[in-house]
């Protein structure tokens, strides 16, 4: 069994609009899945697991990352395999706080806060395509001076 890391995250204007319950899903975990899965089975498993145990009601208010620590890499769900199919090859799925035996592994939380960075200022890409010209070629080299200090940093991570 090899162990992967969930990261979720709650977008930060989503607080009003999120269940009470849901509020309470944020945080990191862990999950067990099989060494013989490939990196994309591996997150479907994983990410199959946490969904069956763990309830969020608005998946649009919060991120779900998935890190193998031996990799150093997210790993992304293959849409081409059912919702469930490999849940049950999980194993103890856990939420990790100050009284849980396993630590972080190292650089995880960087590379989650790198992700979530890199995910906003997307998102503040994809809205330049309303702006008027002028507008949109200022917020693009803005963009560009931010990203490129974190995309430097990443790849010496790496």
């Amino acid at each position: 069994m090899r162990k992967l890391y969930i990261a979720v995250r709650m977008h930060a204007d989503a607080f009003e609009d999120a269940d009470g319950e849901d509020l309470l899903v944020p945080g990191n975990y862990v999950v067990s899945v099989p060494i013989s899965l490939s990196a994309a089975h591996g997150a479907n498993c994983a990410l199959d697991a946490f969904h069956s145990q763990i309830g969020i009601k608005c998946l649009d208010t919060v991120n779900i990352y998935v890190y193998d620590a031996q990799t150093k890499a997210f790993l992304e769900r293959d849409a081409k395999i059912p919702l469930y199919a490999l849940e049950k090859d999980a194993r103890h799925l856990q939420k990790m706080d100050a009284d849980a035996p396993t630590s972080l592994p190292a650089g995880f939380d960087d590379a989650v806060f790198g992700r979530e960075f890199v995910y906003r200022l997307e998102g503040m890409r994809a809205m330049l395509a309303f702006l008027p010209a002028k507008d949109a070629k200022r917020m693009r080299r803005a963009i560009q001076e931010k990203l490129g200090p974190l995309n430097r940093r990443l790849a010496l991570q790496r």
